[in-house]
């Protein structure tokens, strides 16, 4: 299935450390931004089928970047993990389309699961196909030679092992 491009968002630097290094360790991509600005900068640039976004951060909120990330593009996945947050911020968060709301400290294992079902989600609504490390696709067939073929001046020719 291979793994997700993920952006963490998080202006506290030592959690943040600890869930890149988690990810990092999982094999996922990963790119980090300590406020939101930063983060939807690096959001605008690279596309990250995953977010991990703070709610609680200096030169935009996360319920703003929230917001921006899903009218930019709603297929992507938010985790929203904070430390600041109570119902009221949970609902708001899972009304504006988050995957997922945690607390700090996060549970690392709970995280990388939620990262994991995000990444499903997204490769779903995408029409990503799982692909299997090595495989190597078969390439389109010619579409000159389908059309030969459909006009019935020429036969496709059978595979080697058919």
């Amino acid at each position: 299935m291979g793994e997700p491009r993920v952006l963490v968002v998080e202006d506290e630097v030592d959690i943040r450390r600890h869930v890149v290094r988690a990810l990092e360790r999982e094999g996922m991509t990963v790119d980090q931004a300590g406020d939101g600005e930063e983060g939807w900068n690096t959001f605008e640039r690279e596309l990250h089928p995953v977010v991990i976004l703070d709610l609680r951060m200096p030169r935009r909120d996360g319920i703003e970047l929230l917001r921006l990330i899903h009218n930019r593009r709603p297929e992507t996945q938010v985790v929203i993990l904070t430390g600041h947050g109570g119902k009221d911020d949970a609902i708001q968060a899972l009304n504006l389309h988050a995957a997922a709301y945690l607390e700090k400290p996060p549970d690392i294992d709970a995280l990388i699961e939620k990262v994991r079902e995000g990444w499903a989600e997204y490769q779903e609504r995408v029409g990503v196909p799982e692909v299997s490390l090595g495989a190597t696709p078969e390439p389109p067939p010619d579409l000159e030679e389908v059309r030969r073929v459909l006009a019935g001046t020429r036969t496709m020719p059978k595979k080697e092992d058919e």
